[in-house]
Parts: structure tokens; sequence; C-alpha cells
């Protein structure tokens, strides 16, 4: 089967008990295009290029006082990776200040209808929010990991894991890998 339909590709992977997923890989031009073309954007610009607000969700979350670290897509784009980004994954350090802070965003956002104490928000703010027309991933952790610091615009400035944290991170290295498995075919 040299070009198999979807619907043959369903059908294999629920014979061979797994789900099939659909990954667009870019060609490796495109992949170069793309990478010189951001590397002539300042980060702020980079993010303003995704379809999503990111820059939005950024400046809710730091201007609450928010204690976080950028992961993911965002955190490579920020710095200068050719990731494209749709949502923002972040990393936030799991304190009842750092609760508190992000219970601000998000009943100023109208995600949240009441106060809550830490204790009750612990279980529900880690998963996905909807911030500022941008998807935000939310997971807690005991004590932020090592970052750099990127500035957007001025006053607004955030943390993100250093390029080579990000190298390692499963979002990032995956684009990465496309590049790279492209870059050595012939």
């Amino acid at each position: 089967m040299a070009n198999p339909t979807w619907r043959a590709i369903v059908k294999l992977a629920t014979v061979l008990g797994t789900t099939p997923r659909l990954r667009l890989v870019p060609d490796r031009n495109a992949v170069a295009a793309t990478a010189e073309f951001l590397s002539e954007l300042k980060p702020v610009e980079r993010l303003r290029e995704q379809p999503v607000n990111l820059v939005g969700a950024l400046s809710w979350l730091t201007q609450y006082g928010v204690p976080f670290v950028v992961i993911g897509a965002v955190g490579g784009l920020l710095q200068g990776f050719p990731t494209p980004a749709t949502d923002l994954s972040i990393l936030v350090e799991d304190t009842d200040e750092a609760l508190l802070a992000l219970q601000e965003v998000l009943l100023a956002q109208q995600l949240l209808f009441e106060e809550l104490e830490p204790s009750e928000l612990r279980p529900i703010v880690a998963r996905s929010w909807p911030l500022n027309e941008c998807e935000v991933h939310v997971r807690l952790v005991a004590q932020l990991p090592a970052a750099v610091t990127v500035e957007l615009v001025s006053e607004l400035a955030v943390r993100v894991l250093p390029p080579q944290a990000l190298l390692e991170d499963e979002e990032v290295a995956s684009m990465l890998g496309v590049v790279q498995m492209r870059s050595s075919e012939p």
C-alpha cells in the first residue's frame, strides 16, 4: 500500500490496537525559510507571527505576578528555534502565593467564578485554560527550573527554559528532530 487512504490507515491501526495520528511535517526548505525569517525578528515579533495571541496571554500572567516558566514550542520560538506555536505551555510554582496569583488571572478572565482556597485550586488549575484567545497549559511544579529572561517589550519580560533544556523538551525536540532528519536526507 504505497499511498493508503486515511480510512485504510484507521483500519490498520484498529487491527493493531493503536490510534492513528496525523502529523504534518514541513519539508527542509520550508523549515530553513522559517528559521531564516524568525532569526530576523525580535522575540515579541516571533510571537505575533503565530496564529494565537501569545503576547496577550503572557501579559496577563506577568501582570498578575504569576511565577512561571515558558516551556514547549513557545519557549523554543522565544529562543529562536523554528517551532510553530498554537498554544502556550507553562510551569507554575506550586505555592499558595502562585496559585492565588493564577486565580486572579482566571477570575479576571471569567474562567473562575469564585475565589477558592489554594487547597481547592491545586487540583483544578493544572490543566488547559483559554486565556486571552490562547490555550494555556498549566503544569504545577514544586520548584521552577533554571530559566533565562527574554524581554518582549518594555515592562514585559518572561522566563523561558534555556536553549539546552528546550532541546530536551518533547515538543521542541520533535520539531528539531524533523529538521535534523530532513537535513540529513540526500
